[in-house]
């Protein structure tokens, strides 16, 4: 899960990572940076805590198979998320929590942006 606390996810942030399955990102998030999830080809849920759809950089979720990944959003919010650039891309798109955001002890990440190292 990205926490609340966290209002960027930093360009090429999680680039890479073919074994992403499940991620939750916090109410405050705002901005996702250049290909922030490019070859996170193995994203099968995405769950959204912002109640406005976060602004994405070029290609920040190609990579996701929009066909197979479900994109969960705040209640009210579907018409926002499916309006908005590369969110509207998502073939399933539902209001609630979805499953990534009962969390796996796999990793949280709680502050003012998250960057590769």
């Amino acid at each position: 899960m990205i926490g609340d606390g966290v209002t960027t996810i930093s360009d090429y942030a999680f680039s890479g990572c073919q074994s992403l399955k499940y991620f939750t990102f916090g109410a405050q998030v705002k901005n996702i940076g250049k290909e922030a999830f490019s070859d996170c080809t193995s994203v099968v849920e995405i769950a959204s805590k912002a109640q406005t759809p976060p602004t994405c950089g070029t290609q920040a979720l190609d990579d996701i198979n929009k066909w197979n990944c479900k994109l969960f959003v705040p209640t009210g919010c579907i018409a926002a998320y499916q309006a908005a650039d590369q969110w509207k891309d998502f073939f399933f798109t539902e209001e609630g929590e979805g499953t990534a955001s009962e969390g796996s002890g796999e990793g949280y990440f709680d502050s003012d942006s998250w960057w590769r190292y």
